[in-house]
């Protein structure tokens, strides 16, 4: 009698939180959504996620004692405790030698090592400060591997500047932007440094690994101040590098920012703006660069600041958001005439200082409200709009109102967002500073950390998967309605259901697709008893949702092959006795290289002239069909 078709047929649907408001303050996350740390007096001026949802911060942490500023690394838990496993209890200081030293970026490698870049002061009359970079295992503890003991500065190249903004690129070589100073001109030079991944100047990379940009602009003999800047790495190789173009001496005339393209071999690419550069004044106004964002097909978007003034009145800054086609030129179809102007209830006094990109291609802009005293967040539609189903009425405004307790009884409480990072799971981390002043008139900032719900946006829509038990086998089978930025299905296996699972098959997905999709896979080797299976679907961007679970029993295949591996003999038992079995050996090509059959319950093959290596014996009678696998000495 044929064995009895066995199957759990079930509706998958991918892990997802629904019921939260996206945009809104996550509350799972350190009990009210905000973390505040202690380390008088410290600030985080950059965030990223790892891979497992951890939190790394980087920024400065300053000794009143010994009026000494240094690098800053600490690391939070998913849940927003600090990682007492990482460095030493959660935090790192790093002393390049100044007083002043300050980390602005950070960056993770693949192979998880983690970067900090920023400055350090070089204490003489004029305060000047050079390039400094230091990397970390993924413990805290420094890569002695990289520069010097873990750290490198610019100063051995003689170039006096700041490094804001980093990029490891696939062979770990590093992209820094920033700053360098001319002591004697007073002029700035908008730069991007190229670095081997043992911290070495890149040779091939535009002059000994720098690529400097001068405006040269005759408004006022070319001496600016080009502060902040951010780099932005393109599909094709291509640097885009901006900031801000203003003159180093009140009172300003003017501010704009500042775009730039460079090769992939630092040279300045010609063919974009203006010889390689486009200057917009966004409002006429005092404008202040933000960050990019890459949009899919190339479209750039960049925030920042405008003002009436001269910045000396921040209660009167705006935020801005551009959109420029790929050559540069304005999009005209983005909000009015290629931008947006817009503060938290038309009050003023908002400044942006981090943006990102959503799945949907929304753009999320992070900063703080002076008026408020508060982290900002909100988003805009892909047409620029401010999307009103975002926190309440498209805004999140986040206070730091700590009041009482171990910070006493505050006067003054000011909560400032640096930056911005979206979590594996599509949650919005915010980070920056919580400033207080006491009734001593001391002034204290502590890290100050926030967690908000993202969209719930699925990469895929799975509308069925069924597990089918077959004589020998376990065909798989699901079908998907819309795919989004998907790259391929992980088919996992157990046999306990206790998350012990392993990834028996990959299938390459259709990536995007609004049609219905169908997939299969056949598990030819299903194991003896239950065997649990699972989906996991990862994206291009490395994101994993997982599925429910779906069981198929083989608790009556009592067949075993032995031993395995085999030099001379392969043994079969467990066949039905009075019953004709075939059995067919096969090479890993599919080619039959033995065949036999036998009505008795056991059977051996001679194997001792087979080559060595993986074969597969296939059992067929009128009850079974399997396959088994076995290796030849």
């Amino acid at each position: 009698m044929r064995t009895t078709l066995y199957a759990f047929i079930l509706l998958l649907l991918f892990n997802t939180n629904v019921s939260a408001q996206f945009g809104t303050i996550d509350s799972s996350f350190s009990q009210d959504g905000k973390v505040v740390t202690n380390y008088h007096d410290a600030a985080a001026y950059c965030v990223v996620m790892q891979p497992d949802g951890k939190i790394l911060l980087g920024g400065r942490k300053y000794d009143f004692y010994d009026d000494d500023g240094d690098f800053l690394l600490t690391r939070y838990n998913v849940n927003g405790n600090l990682d007492t496993l990482f460095g030493t209890n959660g935090i790192v200081i790093t002393n390049f030698g100044g007083s002043d030293d300050e980390a602005l970026a950070i960056a993770i490698q693949k192979d998880s090592k983690i970067l900090l870049a920023g400055r350090k002061s070089i204490d003489n009359a004029e305060r000047e400060s050079a390039f400094a970079i230091a990397r970390y295992n993924s413990e805290g503890n420094p890569d002695l591997s990289f520069g010097t003991a873990g750290k490198m500065t610019s100063e051995k190249q003689h170039i006096l500047g700041i490094a804001k903004s980093i990029i490891v690129l696939n062979d770990n070589k590093i992209l820094v932007g920033g700053t360098v100073d001319d002591p004697i001109s007073l002029e700035n030079f908008l730069c991007v440094s190229k670095y081997s991944s043992n911290g070495s100047p890149d040779s091939s990379f535009g002059k000994n690994g720098l690529a400097l940009i001068n405006f040269g602009d005759n408004r006022i003999g070319g001496s600016f101040t080009l502060d902040p800047v951010d780099i932005l790495l393109l599909p094709d190789g291509k640097i885009l590098i901006g900031c801000t173009l203003q003159p180093h001496v009140r009172p300003y005339t003017f501010s704009d920012f500042v775009i730039a393209r460079i090769n992939e071999n630092g040279i300045i690419d010609s063919s974009f703006g203006t010889n390689g550069i486009i200057i917009t004044d966004v409002n006429n106004s005092f404008d202040e660069f933000g960050s990019f964002l890459l949009l899919p097909g190339g479209k750039i978007i960049v925030s920042g600041n405008t003002s009436s003034d001269d910045g000396l009145s921040p209660q009167n800054d705006s935020i801005f958001v551009m959109r420029f086609e790929k050559n540069g030129f304005i999009d005209s179809n983005f909000g009015k005439n290629g931008r947006v102007i817009f503060s938290y209830k038309n009050k003023g006094g908002n400044t942006t200082t981090s943006s990102a990109l959503l799945p949907t291609n929304e753009i999320l802009i992070s900063g703080y409200s002076i008026i408020d005293s508060a982290f900002l967040l909100t988003a805009l539609n892909k047409n620029g709009f401010i999307d009103s189903s975002f926190g309440v009425d498209g805004f999140t405004i986040t206070p730091f109102k700590l009041g009482n307790g171990n910070y006493g009884d505050p006067q003054n409480e000011f909560a400032f967002a640096y930056a911005m990072n979206l979590a594996p799971d599509g949650k919005i981390v915010l980070a920056g500073d919580y400033k207080y002043q006491t009734y001593g008139a001391n002034d204290y900032t502590d890290l100050a950390l926030a967690r908000y719900y993202g969209q719930t946006v699925l990469p895929i829509a799975l509308s069925s998967f069924t597990a089918t038990k077959k004589q020998s086998s376990v065909l798989l089978y699901w079908q998907t309605t819309n795919e989004t930025n998907n790259n391929y299905f992980s088919l996992e296996r157990s046999n306990n259901n206790n998350n012990d699972f392993k990834e028996i098959a990959r299938v390459n997905s259709k990536g995007n697709s609004s049609q219905t999709q169908q997939y299969s896979y056949e598990d030819l080797m299903p194991l003896n008893g239950n065997n649990y299976y699972r989906l996991k679907q990862v994206d291009k961007n490395g994101n994993v949702t997982t599925s429910k679970i779906v069981l198929v029993d083989f608790s009556n295949n009592n067949i075993r092959i032995y031993p395995n591996p085999a030099f001379a003999v392969l043994n079969i038992e467990g066949l039905k006795q009075g019953t004709k079995t075939n059995l067919i050996i096969l090479n890993t090509n599919g080619v039959i290289v033995v065949k036999a059959s036998t009505d008795n319950s056991n059977y051996s093959f001679n194997i001792r002239s087979l080559p060595a290596g993986n074969y597969f014996v296939k059992i067929k009678n009128e009850d079974i069909e399997l396959v088994k696998q076995f290796i030849k000495r």
